[in-house]
Order: structure tokens, then C-alpha cells, then sequence
């Protein structure tokens, strides 16, 4: 009986090598496929800020191994209104790796947005079973979010039923300023963008957050310009809805510096004004007309001074205003200061003093009850000293009181 050997296809001597190189290629191609399978897994874990209407408002909940009913993939529903089980299966895939949001509209459906470009998906793993045929919405119904949470807004850590309004939106890692941010841009309110900005002041996304705040003004701003321009048919401008617009403009730009939008209607409104403020100066023009004729007028500096105050009431720090204030500021003065020394002559009773001493703003005596008050007293002066001396029989004199009075 003959007896078995193994069969030997090298050397005994060059054995050992060449296992040792075998194994060396098998422990490569291992380390290769273990590399790949690694990179795989890492590239399909997904990131998403879980976005949501919650019981206080927009919320938002941050998940890892973010995944759509177990899948990192969906399936295209583009220009399928209706989809039976057949139909489905020959859908195109898509992953949500790369993407940048998926979000379920207000009609229901599923949009994934990637590359600047949204379209109707549906989830994996659907079920046919109670219905032959789905709508995309009614598809949509059966997606679940899956993922471990992260971080959440207050008392929002648990990840919400995908409802329509929910979006994901998916980011490269944990990001819990990103995820506030998107929470802010959600809610979308002075308060929410004010409170991130509190939050985190430092941010690299506060000019976004500054230009949403200073867009809430911008519109307030616009509208009460608006406001205003539809009263300008009438006898009087609608100051306040200028001066709303006004304020509401200063706070955008305050808000954002640099804000174009506000400054550009700031200007609008400076226009505005220097329109409005050309009366004032043409009252100006008429009252300073008047004192050089001798006839009443100022009834003109009256009205451009209230009229000017109004007008500043819009914009303090209009520097034509101010310049047209100053102007006829000074006329009140010079005014003010005849009628006080004429007062002070009275009350000494210097009469005539008085009297002479208010010059061409004499003729304001019917517009001005304090100048009046002068020129009555000194016409009772003289025509009381007029009536005794006739009393007295003092002829003479006596006419030439009753002149005096009759010249006042």
C-alpha cells in the first residue's frame, strides 16, 4: 500500500518567504477594505439641525447619525403626482449626503434641497400595503427622522414627528451657534435675533442677524413713508407718519451700520423736508418784507417757527432746519428784545420812549398783545392828561395831549 505525500510546488527553502509575502498581501488588501469600509461609515453619518414649530415657538433639536426611515437616502418623486409599488421601486435614489436641507411644505410634500436646487423626494422603505397607490404627501407621511440628540433649544430635546413645516438641515458637525442661528432665522423676530445677538456677540454670523433686525425697521420705515405721501394730496402733510418713518429708518441703520436701504429713505425723507421747509423760508422772506414796509406780518415768523419745530421733530439733526431755525430764532430775538426794553420804558412811564422805541415793529401791534398793551398804555397816558387838563380849561395843553394820543 502506497502512502500519501503533500504535494510541494517550491523549494522547502523558499517556503517561509513566500508565506510571509502572501500574508503580508492578505493583511494589506484587509487594511484596505478596512479603510474603505471606515471612510463609508463616516461619510454616511450625517449631521442635522432638526427644525420644528414647539409649544414656545421655533425650535430646533441637533442630531447625530441622522437618518430617514433608517436611509441616508430618498427617492425622487419629480413630475410623479401618484405612485403605486412598481412605479417606487423604479424611482431614482438620492442621497442625503451632500445635501443641504429636506423639508416637508405646507402641502405636505418632501423637498431636498442640494446644490442650490430643490426636488420632490419620498422616503426609502415605504409601505404599500393599505393603499395601492401614494401621492408624494402621502408618501411623505411615513418618513420618520432617527438620529441621537446633541443639543436642543430649551425643553425641545426630543426629535419631532416629521410634520409639514419640519426641516433638516444638514451641517458638517455639532454646531449648537449654527443651530440657534437657524432657530433665530426660523422664528424670524426682532426679540429671537436680538437674543442670539445677546448670546453670542462675537459671532461671525452677527451682520446677518443685525441686517434681520434692521429689515423689521426698513419695513416699518417704508410703510409709514408710504403712509405719509398718501396724506400729501391733502391740505396738511401727515408730519407724524414722516416722523414714524423717520425713527423707524434711524433704528435699521442703527441696528446694521451700513444698512443701504435705511439710508437711502433717510435721504428720501431729507428731500421731504427741504420741500415742506421752503414755506418757512418764503414766511420768512414775507414777515422780514413786512417789518421793512411797516405793515403787519408776524403772523409769518409765527407760523414758520412752529412749522420748523414740527418739521425737526422728524430728523433733530437736519442741519437745514437747524440752519433755518437759527434764522428765525434770531428774528424772535431782535423782536423780543425791542418789546422787553419798551415794557421797561412803560413801567418807568417813559410813553413815548416806549413807543419810539419799538420802531417798524409797531406795525405788529394788532398781531402781538404784549406790543399792543404798550401803545394802549401810552395813548391812555396822553389822552387821560388830555382829558383833565380840558377839565381844567387848560386848552392849550390839553389839545396837545389829545394829539398825542390821536398820533398813537
Amino acid at each position: 500500500m502506497k502512502s500519501w505525500k503533500p504535494i510541494s510546488f517550491a523549494s522547502p527553502s523558499k517556503r517561509p518567504t513566500e508565506i510571509s509575502r502572501l500574508e503580508r498581501c492578505c493583511v494589506a488588501v484587509a487594511l484596505v477594505l478596512g479603510a474603505s469600509i471606515t471612510t463609508y461609515a463616516k461619510d454616511a453619518s450625517l449631521t442635522a439641525v432638526v427644525l420644528f414649530d414647539g409649544p414656545q415657538g421655533a425650535a430646533y433639536v441637533q442630531i447625530t447619525e441622522a437618518t430617514l426611515n433608517g436611509k441616508i437616502e430618498v427617492r425622487s418623486c419629480d413630475g410623479v403626482s401618484r405612485l403605486d409599488k412598481n412605479t417606487y421601486n423604479g424611482l431614482s435614489r438620492a442621497s442625503l449626503t451632500g445635501a443641504s436641507s429636506l423639508r416637508r411644505g405646507a402641502d405636505g410634500v418632501l423637498m431636498l434641497t442640494a446644490n442650490g436646487k430643490s426636488v420632490c423626494v419620498v422616503p426609502s422603505n415605504l409601505k404599500f400595503e393599505r393603499s395601492v397607490e401614494l401621492t408624494p404627501a402621502a408618501a411623505a407621511e411615513q418618513a420618520m427622522i432617527r438620529g441621537t440628540p446633541v443639543s436642543s433649544s430649551p425643553r425641545d430635546a426630543i426629535i419631532p414627528e416629521f410634520k409639514p413645516g419640519v426641516q433638516l438641515v444638514f451641517i458638517a458637525a455639532p454646531d449648537v451657534e449654527l443651530a440657534d442661528f437657524l432657530r433665530a432665522q426660523r422664528a424670524n423676530t426682532v426679540r429671537d435675533w436680538e437674543d442670539f445677538l445677546t448670546r453670542y456677540p462675537s459671532s461671525a454670523r452677527r451682520a446677518s442677524a443685525q441686517n434681520a433686525i434692521a429689515g423689521f425697521h426698513q419695513q416699518a420705515a417704508e410703510a409709514a413713508f408710504a403712509q405719509y405721501q398718501s396724506s400729501s394730496g391733502a391740505k396738511t402733510h401727515d408730519i407724524a407718519m414722516l416722523r414714524q418713518a423717520s425713527l423707524e429708518a434711524q433704528t435699521a441703520s442703527q441696528s446694521s451700520p451700513g444698512y443701504n436701504p435705511a439710508a437711502r429713505l433717510i435721504d428720501d425723507i431729507g428731500r421731504e423736508l427741504d420741500n415742506l421747509a421752503r414755506l418757512d423760508q418764503t414766511r420768512l422772506q414775507a414777515y422780514r418784507k413786512a417789518l421793512q414796509d411797516h405793515t403787519p406780518g408776524y403772523s409769518q415768523l409765527s407760523a414758520a417757527k412752529l412749522h420748523v419745530e414740527r418739521l425737526l421733530e422728524v430728523r433733530p439733526d437736519y442741519a437745514p432746519l437747524l440752519s433755518l431755525q437759527r434764522e428765525i430764532a434770531a428774528e424772535q430775538r431782535k423782536l423780543e428784545t425791542t418789546v422787553v426794553n419798551a415794557q421797561v420804558l412803560m413801567v418807568e412811564s417813559r410813553y413815548d420812549q416806549a413807543v419810539s422805541s419799538l420802531g417798524p415793529y409797531v406795525a405788529f401791534a394788532s398781531e402781538m398783545p404784549r406790543l399792543n398793551a404798550v401803545i394802549n398804555a401810552a395813548f391812555k397816558y396822553h389822552y387821560d392828561n388830555g382829558q383833565r387838563l380840558a377839565a381844567h380849561q387848560d386848552w392849550e395843553k390839553a389839545i396837545l395831549e389829545f394829539g398825542k394820543a390821536a398820533a398813537i
